[in-house]
């Protein structure tokens, strides 16, 4: 994939969105704004939801956090509350849309595969696949909820803010209590 054309696809996008909204933009009226056939938008992208996952996770964004493997939920956390908050004019439009239901199961499937089953993996390196899926989709709705309700609410603090609050809730004390839940699931 060529990364100027991606840039192209999504600043088309961006475009799009503000002078139509959210719920009226296609990857057909993308398209016509950049000049490629759909084909083209169809090749680096399957479709806006594909745009909006990009979005999330690409944006420009620099990662805050240090790259310990511990720390890595940390990172991909970070990127996605910052990249949430650059573009945040867009999602804040999902909230107010018919996509709205569709958009919460992409942010939710992010934030599972990024983060918390990467906190999972943090906290300890026994129990079985199941047990930790199970603790990774528990975890999945305490870090997607807040997100929703920080987007809902404008972004009242900064990323750093959240994760601040992350930290503590996340600290020692969770990962103690993940570690607990996997060493005495029965397997």
């Amino acid at each position: 994939m060529s990364v100027s054309t991606d840039i192209k696809i999504i600043n088309s996008f961006k475009q799009e969105v503000l002078e139509k909204g959210i719920s009226q933009v296609t990857i057909g009226s993308v398209a016509d704004r950049c000049g490629y056939a759909r084909q083209t938008i169809y090749y680096h992208f399957r479709g806006t939801q594909d745009i909006l996952k990009w979005l999330i996770l690409n944006d420009e964004t620099y990662c805050k956090y240090d790259s310990l493997e511990k720390n890595h939920w940390k990172n991909e956390l970070f990127t996605i509350l910052s990249n949430l908050k650059k573009n945040g004019w867009i999602f804040q439009q999902i909230y107010e849309s018919k996509i709205y239901e569709a958009f919460n199961e992409l942010l939710t499937e992010i934030i599972h595969s990024r983060v918390a089953q990467s906190f999972v993996l943090s906290c300890a390196d026994y129990g079985n696949s199941k047990s930790r899926e199970s603790i990774s989709r528990i975890l999945t709705y305490s870090f997607t909820g807040p997100t929703v309700e920080w987007i809902k609410k404008g972004y009242p603090e900064s990323p750093s803010e959240i994760m601040e609050d992350y930290d503590r809730l996340c600290g020692s004390a969770m990962h103690k209590v993940v570690e607990d839940f996997l060493v005495l699931r029965p397997q």
